[in-house]
């Protein structure tokens, strides 16, 4: 049997956050589960980040999705990709959770540029799909 629920993402900012040279920046964040909803056996948490990089000395964006709010929560993913300088990024995520811990846990999607000298920005969604099949 399939899902029953799928919680829509709660984005951190109506617009791009900024990302601040190499530090890494909660872009989107889900909301908290209803505690009234099923036990789930899992969570697929998706979603997609749009990054634009710094004007100078960006390498790399790296996207991790992390279990709770913000960037101290454990990292459950993490995704590389290699950057250049002033450009843009359509970075698709995805990733199925099952530690069990549905209906209690939120999930964070951040970002860090790597090498960055120049502030760049993003803007991402980040939903989550509690999942009766492991």
């Amino acid at each position: 049997m399939g899902a029953l629920y799928q919680y829509v993402t709660q984005v951190l900012s109506g617009s791009a956050v900024t990302l601040t040279t190499t530090a890494e920046t909660a872009v989107a964040v889900t909301p908290l589960p209803d505690e009234r909803a099923e036990p789930a056996l899992g969570v697929l948490v998706s979603g997609f980040v749009s990054v634009t990089t710094g004007t100078t000395g960006t390498s790399a964006v790296v996207v991790k999705i992390r279990a709770g709010s913000g960037t101290g929560g454990t990292v459950l993913q993490t995704i590389t990709s290699t950057a250049t300088t002033s450009s843009s990024y359509n970075i698709p995520i995805s990733y199925f959770d099952q530690s069990g811990a549905f209906p209690i846990g939120q999930y964070t999607v951040t970002v860090t540029q790597t090498g960055a000298t120049a502030n760049g920005s993003a803007f991402g969604t980040l939903g989550i799909t509690p999942s009766q099949e492991a």
